[in-house]
């Protein structure tokens, strides 16, 4: 019997690599008008209305951004990008790959005067037979030529994180939860244009 698979690319509301093969999202039809009088012009069909534009960092909205990570380009909708892949074999069991937006954190990394943007993601990986797997990154923008730029993507371990903050000098901390005493910080700092964790 020849195995076949299907992938199913969701964006809704529902971040430590990419799967190696993740599949394209197939891209939905355009909605149907409902048919006018007779003779009248036919109408355009409805579509998503584009986020605004934004004019720097603090305007940008994270939630429905574009991030890259491990040479594969993510497009979240309202705050997530979803996958499940379906294959014959498994009996209706399926990969399931989630990204999720949870924050954002502005400030001077780089020391330069202007400010860069943190943002946190959230990633889940469940396969059938295995555990699920979660991972966050942290990923950097600055802003350039009136557009925001993708600096740098780390990864940031599995413990969920409670807070990011960016302190005097440009040291990114990072909170984790679940640790004892009853949070563990990681420190970061903006070098050779990238975010090192400060041993």
């Amino acid at each position: 019997m020849r195995m076949w698979s299907l992938a199913v690319v969701v964006a809704g509301v529902l971040g430590c690599a990419a799967p190696p093969r993740p599949p394209r999202p197939r891209a939905s039809p355009p909605a149907t008008p409902a048919p006018g009088p007779p003779g009248a012009p036919a109408p355009a069909p409805a579509s998503a209305p584009s986020p605004p534009a934004a004019r720097d960092l603090a305007s940008v909205q994270w939630g429905e951004h574009s991030y890259q990570i491990d040479g594969q380009r993510y497009q979240l909708r309202r705050g997530s990008w979803e996958m499940h892949e379906y294959m014959e074999e498994w009996g209706g069991a399926h990969d399931t790959e989630v990204y999720r937006f949870e924050s954002v954190t502005s400030g001077d990394l780089d020391g330069d005067g202007g400010a860069e943007a943190v943002v946190l993601l959230w990633h889940m990986y469940w396969g059938p037979g295995s555990a699920q797997q979660e991972s966050l990154y942290l990923v950097t923008f600055g802003w350039k030529d009136g557009a925001p730029v993708q600096l740098d993507v780390t990864g940031a371990g599995n413990v969920r994180i409670n807070a990011v903050e960016i302190g005097t000098g440009g040291e990114l901390r990072v909170v984790h939860e679940r640790a004892v005493p009853p949070f563990m910080t990681s420190r970061w700092r903006w070098e050779a244009g990238k975010l090192t964790p400060q041993l």
